[in-house]
C-alpha cells in the first residue's frame, strides 16, 4: 500500500489538476441541452452533420466519439467534451504557470483552481460547445511555446524542437474549431518564435505550418459529408461546392456583427466579464503580476499578455454583445491566472532573508498561501451578471419549452417556424436527435432567405409544398406559409408571421389566414432560469402579451407579460377597460426606434416595463410615474403619448429628433389619427415628406435637413380631438 501511495505522489501535479476539475465538471454538467449553441452542435455531431459558420468540424467529430459513451442522454455525453477539454484547460494553466516560474507550486495550484472555480469557466465547460476545446488546445500551445522560448535563451539552440511542432498542431486543431479566437491567440506565438529562435524557426517553420495545416484538413470533413449519398439532415450551408464551403468557414453571414467603433467600450465590458465571480481575483492579480513580470524582464511573460489581451481585443470587435462573449474571452481567462505566480514571487523575493542566505525561504509555501488568501478573499466578493448559467446543472428546460411549443402542434405533416438561435437549435436537437415530431419540419424565418435552408426544411417534410417559390416576390418564409396553411400545420413561436395569424396552442401558436381572437387564459411566463433562460422566457411572453393586447384583453395581456403584481392595483379595472381609436398602439414603434435592438438581441428587462406603460395608455388608465433613471424607450413612450394627448406638440419633443427613424415613425402615428398637418414648404405636405424620408437611408443627404423639415409636421391649433 505504501508502495502505491509513493507511486501516486510521484505523478506530475497536472494529472490531479485535470482528474479534479474532471470530475467536479462532470457533475455539474447539464442532463441535456443548454439554451443557444449546444442543441446544434450536440445534434450535428449526433448525425455527423455540420453546424453553423464555420462549421465547427473538429468538434462534430469529437462529438460524434463522445456520443459513443454507453451512459447517459446523447447531449449530456457531448457536454463531457467540454468537460474533459476544460479539465485538460485547467491542468494546461498549472503546466503553463511552472514553465513560467519553476518554483511557485502553490501560486499555480491557486490560479488552476481559481479558474476552474470561476462561472466563466463553469459556463463553458457543463455545455456542448467549442470554447473549452480551444482554449485547451491554446493553453496547451502557450505552454510549448514558453518552454522552448525559456530554454533558447542566451542564444542557445538546445530548445526541444518538439515544442515548437507542438505548438503549431496544437493552433491548427484550435482553428478547426474556432478559427477566430486561435488567430488571435496564436499571433503572438508565431511571433514569438520568430525573434526568440529564428535560425530554429527555418529548420523547423516548415514542419510546424505543415502540422498547422494537418490540424486546418479536418475542414475537408464538410465538403465529404455534404456530398455523401446519404446527406445529413442538418449540414449549415450546404458546403458541397469550393465555394460555398469558402464562405461557411469564412463566415460570411456573419461578417457584418463585426466593427472597431465602440471597440474599447466593448473590450471594457468584457473585462467585466472575465472579472465575474472568482475571476475578480484574476483579473486583478493576474494582470499585475504579468505586467510585473513584463516590466522586470521574465522571458515569455509578454507572449502570454499579449495573447490574453489580443483574444479579448478579438471578441471586442463584434459589433454588440452576445450571449456566447464568455466563451470567446475563455482562453484570456486561463493565461491571465498565470500572472499570480510572478506576483506571488516577487512579493517572497520582498521578504527579508539573513545575509548570505541564498537559499529559498524555509517557509515559502506557507507564505505563498498567506500571500494568496487575501486574493481568494477577493473573488468572493466578485459578482455574477453575464456569465450566471454556469454551476450544477439539473434541469432540461430547453426540453420544456419543447414540450408547451412545438410538440404541441397537432399531427403533420406540417411545419413549424423557431424564431431565434435560442428555440431554433433546441428544436433541432429534439427533432434531430431525440426523434421528437419528426412529422413537423423546424424552419426559422430569416434562414429561409438562404437557398440551402429551403432545401434542409424539404428534407425534413418532403410533402410540403416548396415547388413554387423560388423566383416570385416577398419573403421565402412568408411564401412557405402561405402555401402551406390550411393544407398542412404550420405554427411558429410568434403570434403572427407576416399576413397569417396565430392561435394560441400551448406556448406556441398556429397559423391561419383570418384572425381569430384567444379565448384561453393567457399563461404566466415560464420560469427558466439562467441569462438566456430568463430571456427566452420574457421574450416569449412579451410575444403572448402583444396578441392579448391585440385583442384588448388588458388584464390578460398584464399575466402573460409577468405584470400581475406590478399591476395588481389596477387588475379589476383593466378587466373592464374599452379600448379607443385615439389610443393608438405605440409599443411596437418604440420597439423599432430604440438603438438597442440588434440581430442578437432576445431581451431587456425595460421591455417589460414599457409593456406596462403601453398596457395602462392603451386601457385609458393613469400613467405610472418614471423613474429619474428611466431607459430611453420609456421616456420616448411617454413623450408619444403625450403628443397623442395633445399634451404636447413635435417642435417640443426632443427625442424623436435624434433620429430619423423616430421622427417618421411619430409623424406616422399622427397622421394615422389624422392629428397633424404640416406648414406648407416647397408645396410638401406631410405625407409626401414621410414617404420621401422612407426612402433614404442614413448618408445618402444630410439627415438634419430632412428633420428640420419632419419638425414642421405639428399639431393644429385648436385641434379637438383628445384621446
Amino acid at each position: 500500500m505504501r508502495g502505491v501511495w509513493s507511486a501516486i505522489g510521484r505523478q506530475p501535479p497536472e494529472l490531479f489538476a485535470f482528474v479534479g476539475s474532471f470530475i467536479l465538471f462532470a457533475l455539474m454538467a447539464a442532463p441535456g441541452i443548454e439554451w443557444m449553441d449546444p442543441g446544434e452542435l450536440a445534434a450535428a455531431a449526433y448525425t455527423l452533420g455540420g453546424a453553423h459558420a464555420p462549421g465547427h468540424p473538429a468538434h462534430t467529430l469529437l462529438g460524434k466519439l463522445a456520443t459513443l459513451l454507453p451512459f447517459g442522454e446523447i447531449a449530456f455525453r457531448v457536454n463531457l467534451l467540454s468537460a474533459f477539454a476544460m479539465a485538460a484547460a485547467i491542468a494546461g494553466v498549472l503546466a503553463l504557470s511552472r514553465a513560467l516560474l519553476a518554483d511557485e507550486l502553490v501560486a499555480a495550484c491557486v490560479g488552476a483552481g481559481l479558474v476552474a472555480l470561476s462561472p466563466v469557466t463553469q459556463l463553458n465547460a457543463t455545455r456542448a460547445e467549442v470554447y473549452a476545446p480551444t482554449t485547451a488546445l491554446l493553453v496547451w500551445a502557450m505552454v510549448a511555446t514558453v518552454r522552448f522560448v525559456r530554454a533558447s535563451a542566451n542564444d542557445k539552440q538546445d530548445a526541444d524542437g518538439r515544442y515548437l511542432l507542438g505548438a503549431g498542431l496544437a493552433c491548427g486543431l484550435a482553428a478547426a474549431f474556432h478559427p477566430v479566437i486561435a488567430l488571435a491567440g496564436a499571433l503572438p506565438m508565431i511571433i514569438a518564435f520568430c525573434v526568440y529562435a529564428p535560425q530554429r524557426l527555418r529548420r523547423l517553420g516548415p514542419a510546424a505550418v505543415g502540422l498547422g495545416v494537418l490540424g486546418l484538413c479536418c475542414y475537408l470533413y464538410l465538403p465529404v459529408r455534404a456530398n455523401a449519398a446519404s446527406a445529413p439532415l442538418l449540414m449549415w450551408g450546404d458546403p458541397s461546392s469550393p465555394g460555398d464551403l469558402w464562405t461557411l468557414v469564412t463566415g460570411g453571414a456573419y461578417q457584418g456583427n463585426f466593427s472597431f467603433d465602440g471597440s474599447f467600450g466593448r473590450f471594457a465590458e468584457l473585462m467585466l466579464v472575465l472579472g465575474e465571480g472568482m475571476g475578480l481575483t484574476i483579473l486583478f492579480a493576474g494582470m499585475l503580476g504579468l505586467a510585473f513580470a513584463t516590466l522586470t524582464g521574465l522571458r515569455a511573460a509578454n507572449i502570454i499578455a499579449a495573447s490574453a489581451f489580443l483574444v479579448i481585443g478579438s471578441a471586442a470587435t463584434q459589433s454588440y454583445y452576445n450571449p456566447d462573449m464568455p466563451g470567446y474571452v475563455l482562453p484570456a481567462l486561463m493565461l491571465l491566472a498565470v500572472g499570480l505566480a510572478p506576483l506571488t514571487g516577487a512579493v517572497l523575493r520582498m521578504m527579508p532573508k539573513e545575509e548570505g542566505d541564498n537559499e529559498p525561504h524555509k517557509f515559502r509555501h506557507a507564505i505563498a498561501a498567506g500571500v494568496l488568501l487575501p486574493l481568494v478573499a477577493i473573488g468572493l466578493m466578485g459578482g455574477v451578471v453575464r456569465a450566471e448559467d454556469g454551476g450544477f446543472r439539473q434541469h432540461d428546460e430547453p426540453l420544456r419549452w419543447f414540450s408547451e411549443t412545438v410538440d404541441r402542434m397537432p399531427p403533420g405533416p406540417g411545419i413549424y417556424f423557431a424564431e431565434g438561435d435560442p428555440t431554433l437549435f433546441a428544436a433541432q436537437y429534439e427533432r434531430f436527435v431525440a426523434g421528437a415530431r419528426p412529422d413537423i419540419a423546424i424552419a426559422n424565418s430569416e434562414l429561409l432567405r438562404d437557398r440551402w435552408f429551403l432545401r434542409h426544411v424539404r428534407r425534413q417534410q418532403p410533402e410540403l409544398r416548396t415547388d413554387k417559390l423560388q423566383g416570385r416576390g416577398g419573403s421565402v418564409a412568408a411564401r412557405l406559409a402561405a402555401e402551406n396553411v390550411g393544407t398542412w400545420v404550420v405554427g411558429g413561436d410568434l403570434p403572427s408571421l407576416h399576413k397569417l395569424h396565430g392561435t394560441p396552442i400551448g406556448r406556441a401558436y398556429l397559423y391561419q389566414r383570418a384572425p381569430t381572437k384567444p379565448v384561453t387564459l393567457a399563461p404566466a411566463p415560464f420560469d427558466f432560469t439562467g441569462y438566456v433562460g430568463r430571456r427566452v422566457a420574457r421574450s416569449m411572453a412579451l410575444a403572448r402579451a402583444k396578441l392579448e393586447l391585440f385583442a384588448n384583453r388588458f388584464d390578460q395581456a398584464a399575466v402573460a407579460g409577468g405584470l400581475s403584481e406590478q399591476l395588481a392595483e389596477v387588475m379589476a379595472r383593466l378587466s373592464t377597460a374599452k379600448p379607443s381609436v385615439f389610443r393608438l398602439p405605440l409599443l411596437g414603434a418604440v420597439e423599432r426606434g430604440s438603438p438597442r435592438r440588434t440581430n442578437l438581441f432576445i431581451y431587456a428587462p425595460w421591455q417589460t416595463d414599457l409593456l406596462g406603460d403601453e398596457i395602462l395608455w392603451r386601457a385609458g388608465l393613469p400613467d405610472r410615474e418614471l423613474p429619474a433613471n428611466a431607459p430611453f424607450e420609456r421616456r420616448l413612450h411617454r413623450q408619444l403619448r403625450q403628443l397623442l394627448r395633445l399634451e404636447l406638440t413635435l417642435a417640443d419633443a426632443p427625442l424623436p429628433r435624434q433620429s430619423l427613424r423616430l421622427a417618421k415613425e411619430t409623424v406616422t402615428l399622427l397622421l394615422r389619427t389624422g392629428m397633424a398637418h404640416c406648414t406648407r414648404a416647397n408645396n410638401t405636405d406631410a405625407r409626401s415628406l414621410w414617404l420621401e424620408a422612407a426612402k433614404l437611408e442614413p448618408g445618402q443627404r444630410p439627415a438634419s435637413e430632412l428633420l428640420r423639415q419632419i419638425q414642421r409636421c405639428t399639431l393644429p391649433p385648436g385641434n379637438s380631438k383628445t384621446p
